[in-house]
């Protein structure tokens, strides 16, 4: 009669062959994944099943080490100051709603609206803004 796998065994297996992955990326072979852990390839087998079984295991405990990291850097802390974000204020929005109130345009069309149209400029030719004063001049046009 056979043993029995023990959980903490294959626990203990599968967060050092996910340490290497996370640090090498997935092997090709088991040899790398075995000599990190500490046993043999036979072992990683007998716990896993498969070698496509531990490298699918590892890559959802990679996964979920990840969830877990960016949960613990986004949950909201209130001991924290959070500054005013410029995009949180309303402006009018161009639109014909009639109230004046809406969603504000992003501010590359604010400025491409605000921008007068350069005159006298053929196609192909290269117009340059200046970012000082937001006037457009060509530049090839004749001195």
């Amino acid at each position: 009669m056979g043993r029995r796998p023990e959980p903490q065994i294959r626990q203990r297996l599968l967060d050092a062959c996910t340490g290497y992955a996370l640090e090498h990326g997935l092997p090709d072979r088991l040899r790398p994944l075995a000599t990190v852990a500490g046993t043999s390839e036979r072992m990683l087998i007998y716990h896993f099943g498969t070698r496509d079984a531990l490298l699918r295991d590892v890559l959802g405990q990679a996964r979920r080490r990840q969830v877990e990291a960016f949960t613990d850097l986004l949950r909201v802390r209130p001991e924290e100051p959070y500054p005013a974000h410029p995009a949180a204020r309303r402006r009018p929005s161009r639109g014909n709603s009639g109230s004046g109130r809406g969603v504000p345009l992003p501010s590359a069309r604010r400025r491409a609206a605000a921008t007068p149209p350069v005159v006298g400029c053929r196609a192909g030719d290269a117009v340059q803004l200046a970012a000082s004063t937001r006037s457009a001049k060509p530049t090839n046009a004749p001195a």
